[in-house]
């Protein structure tokens, strides 16, 4: 019989299903009360019904008279009432039932909340193992050592690019300034800085001509996972420090939100007259703190750059946070304090205020 006849069959006999399962229940229940020792309580939950109070109103209602009366005819009286019967074993049920549902809704809270700790420990383990990185100081590919702050300030502007990502972790410059002569490999450098990769870089520039050539490498077993050479105009080295950081980011898996996005792809200024001054500037501040030139002649020098870079772009924000740390370091010279934050801030922030 298929579907739609046996809905027929059962309207045209009774008024709903409903009526008809419930009446078929309490016609078994009948039958197991007539021929089995058991109670009331236990036919009222083998037959299907969640209370056994409800499944004596039911009976009561359908055949006349309650179950205890049907098995013991006679016996009851007015203080005997067939429906209290039941009533009698709901507590051991009710505590029973209640245990159950305690369970599942510890099953129901614990679940949600081993996967949550799971997933954050997974998702820790792969922040640290597999979405983290160290920029090495980048290498001028050329003999006038006066230059190596073009390499500086692209390194520079490629792990800042990069410190903007949420989904990595990207050490610090100051961190990574102790290997720019180190002869350590890069499984070393990978355990004392507990990265999973490090990226290595040569830059080049002849008149407007530029070479940027890049490595990144696992730290694990060493293995060269990307690399790449950048032969570009230099009125294009914001495009390449933005077209680098967001293809490492992809190397490693990492997510870049929209506004992170935005972020990496903004150029610190349109003037690259001024961002060359501006990187002369943090060079001489640089190797000022740094103790290799330790002369309030350099720091003057430093001043004059970061004000020349103003003079031709009035919005650079950077050029502002170098003369802020001229200013810091004229200041606490004497005192011996240095301008250790101000220099991190500059080199690592790159940014802005």
């Amino acid at each position: 019989m298929n579907r739609m006849s046996l809905y027929r069959k059962i309207k045209s006999s009774t008024t709903n299903q409903s009526q008809f399962i419930r009446e078929l229940r309490l016609e078994k229940g009948k039958e197991l009360l007539e021929n089995e020792d058991i109670t009331v309580s236990e036919v009222s939950y083998r037959v299907g019904f969640g209370s056994p109070t409800y499944f004596s109103k039911c009976f009561r209602d359908y055949f006349g008279v309650a179950p205890g009366e049907l098995r013991n005819p006679g016996t009851c009286n007015r203080t005997c009432k067939p429906e209290e019967q039941p009533e009698e074993h709901i507590p051991k049920k009710i505590k029973r039932t209640t245990i159950l549902i305690g369970l599942v809704v510890l099953l129901i809270v614990l679940i949600p909340v081993s996967v949550y700790i799971t997933s954050n420990i997974n998702l820790s383990k792969e922040t640290i193992e597999d979405k983290s990185i160290a920029v090495l100081p980048f290498k001028y590919l050329s003999d006038d050592l006066e230059k190596q702050y073009l390499a500086d300030g692209l390194m520079d502007a490629v792990l800042t690019k990069l410190s903007k990502i949420k989904d990595l972790r990207v050490v610090s410059r100051t961190s990574v300034e102790q290997y720019r002569e180190s002869d350590k490999t890069s499984k070393v450098i990978g355990q004392e800085q507990n990265v999973a990769y490090v990226l290595e870089g040569s830059f080049q520039k002849e008149n407007n001509e530029v070479r940027l050539i890049l490595q990144l490498i696992k730290t694990r077993d060493e293995n060269h996972v990307w690399s790449n050479i950048y032969d570009r105009q230099w009125k294009d080295i914001f495009i390449v420090q933005s077209e680098v950081a967001e293809t490492v980011a992809s190397e490693l898996k990492a997510i870049i939100t929209p506004q992170e996005h935005q972020l990496i792809q903004k150029a610190p200024t349109t003037n690259l007259t001024a961002y060359d001054f501006y990187q002369r500037g943090v060079d001489v501040l640089e190797k000022y703190e740094l103790g290799i030139q330790k002369d309030s002649i350099d720091l003057k020098k430093a001043q004059q750059h970061f004000q020349k870079a103003l003079e031709l772009d009035s919005t650079y924000a950077l050029a502002y946070t170098g003369l802020a740390a001229v200013c810091y370091s004229i200041s606490s010279a004497s005192s011996g304090i240095g301008w250790r934050f101000s220099n991190t801030f500059i080199l690592d922030g790159n940014n802005g205020i």
